[in-house]
């Protein structure tokens, strides 16, 4: 009887050990409990998240990232400790909140756990100052995940599944009983109210974080439970920014009806001058797809006049070239476009670029379309090196809901253990009587097979170690065998290396008249470019050039170029007479078919000159000159793609 009740305690004492116990993190024996850590400290870290906030209230950046980075590092070495005790022994609380002090002096585990979910938010925060979109997302899920450990938020789930329940009883009365939890859950304490509004914003910048990066679905599941916070605490001014953003989620989603139904939700809730001009400009844009132009018109106009954000100014100026463009009034479609055209989010430049291209093409300004087509170019490759990072975010809100699964599992798991405990102390008693009574015999048959199981593997361990001596015997004539085989090849290898001796000085022979060689038409090269620097050193040639770089930086200003005199022709072509190494004297020589014409077109093209530049210097039109270069060409008989100014080059 007396075993009996030695094993029932034994089984109680482990069950509670398993709960309790921690291996070290600083809970369980009195042998692990950690040193504890001061005030001053926590007082820092909490000072550099008040600073954070303090610094995104005025849209100021985070200056004070790295410090916000530890902040969260030294909150989550806290609260790893307590979050891993708590989940695996909260029926032993009371033991928990005796050994917290050793921890943690001054604060109790709640504000440890917010203080964590805060550090997480303002480092996704600095993050996304960053462009780190992928790391911004992660953290503020992590903050989410550590919030939804909080009592006051599981509160919160238990009132709104009361709140399903009755709504499936007793309609009548439900109204009444979710505005009495809700009243429980914002007039409670500062402190809960906080935390109502913190899961608020975190799910606002998540949502706000999703519609940016194209997860329609995903931001309107945030925008709605963000929604469900602010209605809580009933903070007007941000349940109508929810709105605002959740009917701009719709609109990029392609729902317009419900995209209006929360504009107008958001005006109704929370009228203001800054919100109304904001979403007026969004049901512009809908009422302009949706063909009422005019009233479009009229919104944006009359609006425009009362902004005195430059953010915003530029937000309607995007609007209205946009309906300018639609409505292929090029001209009022430019000037909005261009004045917005330097947004600094490079989709909003790059969509802005396109419709200028286009504009720039339907008018047939090539010049123009040229120049936005780059920026086109440029931002493509950014915006393609943004995309494949931030493809990561559907693979991060994957892991976070997996994370979630688990803990609910987890959860599921641990009430299943009780039931298993209790069930199992009961399937202890009833058969502790009959494991007493067949243990002496088990005890028996277990010593005689393991000295059977012991003697037949120690005569297995001697028939295999004859069978490794033997095969190692095997191995040693085998490597006697190889042995022989790489000495002779060592030999050959020799022989072979004493003719690539001989064969390596024969190479190094003519290395040496290949680089005497090389040496002497690099002094030809130099000579020629000395030649050609000479021709544009003239003085008739800087000014050529000097008209010619004025006119590229004045394109827009579009002034041609003047006429060359007859004495400035005369000094241009003596000038190439006298500088490029007697080049014309061997044209003449050879090809006897070039006229004045020619040779002075010959002189330009030297000096890298454009079709249209030669055409305006030598007063002929452009076709002429481009015929005049084909002729020259053909005299010379090169490709007509060939680059006439590169052959002329090497002809110097």
């Amino acid at each position: 009887m007396r075993i009996l009740v030695v094993l029932i305690l034994f089984l109680l004492g482990t069950s509670d050990g398993e709960r309790v116990s921690d291996n070290g993190d600083g809970y369980g024996n009195g042998n692990n409990i950690p040193t504890p850590i001061s005030a001053s400290e926590i007082r820092f870290h909490e000072s550099q998240i008040r600073k954070a906030d303090s610094l995104y209230k005025n849209y100021l950046p985070q200056s004070n990232f790295e410090e916000v980075k530890a902040a969260m590092e030294f909150f989550d070495s806290l609260n790893s400790c307590q979050s891993s005790a708590v989940s695996r022994h909260q029926s032993k609380f009371s033991k928990l909140h005796a050994l917290k002090p050793n921890l943690i002096d001054t604060l109790t585990y709640r504000l440890i756990n917010f203080n964590c979910a805060k550090a997480h938010y303002y480092h996704a925060v600095g993050l996304t100052e960053r462009d780190d979109i992928v790391g911004a997302c992660e953290h503020y899920l992590t903050a989410l995940e550590i919030m939804e450990e909080d009592d006051l938020i599981k509160r919160h789930k238990d009132a709104k599944t009361q709140r399903r329940k009755v709504l499936k009883k007793q309609r009548n009365d439900e109204k009444t009983l979710c505005d009495s939890a809700t009243l429980r859950l914002c007039d409670s304490n500062k402190e809960d109210y906080e935390k109502i509004r913190f899961l608020a914003l975190t799910y606002t910048r998540l949502g706000r974080l999703f519609c940016n990066e194209g997860y329609c679905d995903l931001a309107i599941l945030k925008y709605k439970k963000a929604l469900g916070f602010v209605e809580i605490i009933k903070d007007t001014a941000s349940e109508a920014n929810v709105m605002k953003e959740l009917g701009n989620v719709y609109q990029l989603d392609r729902e317009p009806d419900s995209a209006l139904f929360y504009y107008n939700k958001s005006l109704k809730t929370y009228s203001n001058s800054i919100n109304r001009l904001d979403v007026e400009k969004s049901i512009a844009k809908i009422l302009f797809s949706k063909g009422e132009r005019d009233s479009a018109y009229v919104i944006v106009k009359s609006n425009l006049d009362k902004l005195d954000n430059y953010s915003q100014k530029n937000s309607y100026h995007a609007i209205l070239g946009e309906m300018y463009y639609m409505d292929k009034v090029y001209d009022s479609a430019i000037y909005y476009l261009e004045k917005c055209v330097t947004n600094n989010d490079c989709y909003i430049k790059n969509y802005i670029s396109t419709k200028l291209s286009a504009i720039y093409d339907s008018i047939r300004n090539q010049e123009m379309k040229s120049y936005y087509d780059n920026i086109i170019s440029k931002l493509s490759i950014e915006i393609i090196n943004k995309n494949v990072e931030n493809n990561n975010i559907q693979t991060v809100y994957d892991a976070y809901k997996e994370r979630k699964k688990e803990k609910i599992m987890l959860e599921y798991k641990s009430k299943k253990e009780d039931w298993l405990l209790t069930f199992g102390v009961l399937s202890a008693l009833t058969f502790a009587v009959t494991l007493l009574l067949s243990y002496r015999n088990r005890k028996k048959n277990e010593i005689i097979a393991n000295r059977n199981n012991l003697i037949n593997i120690i005569t297995e361990e001697i028939k295999h170690k004859e069978t490794e001596i033997e095969n190692y015997s095997k191995e040693i004539d085998d490597k006697k065998n190889l042995i022989e085989q790489i000495s002779n090849e060592i030999t050959v290898k020799k022989n072979e290396i004493e003719k690539l001796k001989a064969t390596i000085n024969e190479n190094e022979v003519t290395i040496n008249d290949l680089s005497e060689d090389i040496k002497k038409k690099v002094q030809m090269l130099n000579s020629k470019k000395n030649d050609i620097d000479s021709y544009y050193e003239t003085e008739i040639c800087k000014k050529i050039l000097a008209d010619i770089k004025y006119k590229n930086a004045n394109k827009i200003k579009k002034i041609p170029l003047k006429k060359l005199k007859s004495k400035e022709i005369i000094a241009l072509k003596f000038a190439a007479k006298s500088n490029l190494n007697g080049l014309f004297n061997r044209i003449a020589s050879d090809y006897r078919k070039f006229d004045n014409e020619d040779i002075i077109c010959i002189c330009l093209l030297l000096l890298d000159a454009s079709t249209t530049d030669i055409s305006e210097l030598m007063g002929k039109s452009y076709n002429a000159v481009w015929t005049r270069n084909a002729k020259i060409k053909g005299i010379f008989n090169i490709d007509s793609s060939s680059n006439l100014h590169s052959y002329l080059l090497t002809l110097v």
